[in-house]
């Protein structure tokens, strides 16, 4: 994490309501949870302050649940992982300091179209209209069969990134990358990904003329996805940087395309959705 990025981070921590819920919310969140919801909580408020969203939710509930519904509805437009995340993020904030608002943001989506399909082939297409750090981000996401919420995951737990480095220099030619256990698995969580498409993680936006140089979010992946897809013709509405995930899997039991992997550890770290057990 660059200096100018650390400084970001501890000024938003320094704030005496969100330094409060940080430090008490540590018993029941994981590191990695809370350092999620730290970052999309600081996205969310931006140069807003936290002080004055809390007192307004406590003095008009409706209010404040109405605008916040607003925002998340927003998010859920480009984002409907990374407004689910800061939709928990918000919830974990409030009912630490025991403000009785409702918080869900939820739209209903009715699907008139069949969700796109992209092959590998075309996932290569379009990655290679990006431009670094975003091609090396997506070269990860389809070799590793990871989405946007294990992306974001990665990138705010030093934990995840120091066990990640330790591997670097191994026999092996691919990095084991543990996760925290999903909803439906309370067992290990974990996906394979070849070495040489492993980046060195926090990954952060360009820097120009002193600006920029954030952490990337799902935000930046989607428009950046967007632009690429629209470059090479390929671009359908629902097509979404999601899909690269899920080409990987469609993709993952072909040896021709995967060289670089003892076909049994891609078949059950890619093919089954990165949920594992046991041992590679």
């Amino acid at each position: 994490m660059t200096e100018a990025s650390k400084e970001d981070l501890a000024t938003f921590l320094a704030i005496p309501e969100i330094k409060l819920w940080h430090d008490g919310v540590a018993p029941e969140l994981k590191p990695s949870t809370r350092n999620l919801y730290t970052i999309y909580l600081m996205r969310y408020f931006g140069k807003d302050n936290p002080a004055t969203f809390l007192k307004n939710a406590q003095e008009n509930p409706r209010q404040a649940a109405l605008e916040v519904k607003g925002r998340l509805g927003e998010l859920y437009r480009h984002s409907m992982n990374g407004a689910h995340q800061t939709k928990y993020a918000l919830r974990s904030l409030v009912q630490f300091h025991e403000i009785n608002l409702t918080i869900n943001g939820k739209i209903k989506i009715r699907r008139t179209r069949q969700k796109p399909e992209l092959t590998w082939e075309n996932a290569d297409k379009i990655i290679q209209e990006t431009d670094e750090p975003y091609r090396s981000i997506f070269s990860f996401m389809k070799w590793s069969g990871l989405g946007e919420d294990e992306f974001m995951e990665i990138q705010g737990s030093s934990e995840i990134q120091r066990r990640i480095e330790e591997q670097r220099n191994n026999d092996k030619r691919y990095i084991k990358i543990r996760l925290s256990p999903r909803k439906s698995n309370l067992h290990d969580f974990f996906t394979l990904a070849p070495k040489q498409y492993v980046p060195e993680f926090p990954l952060y936006t360009k820097s120009y003329s002193g600006r920029g140089r954030n952490l990337i979010d799902p935000h930046d992946l989607q428009n950046v996805w967007r632009r690429a897809a629209k470059k090479t013709a390929l671009w359908h509405e629902g097509l979404g940087h999601i899909n690269c995930e899920a080409s990987s899997r469609v993709n993952a039991e072909n040896p021709k395309l995967h060289p670089v992997f003892p076909s049994s550890a891609w078949g059950m770290a890619a093919a089954t959705g990165t949920a594992t057990r046991g041992k590679p």
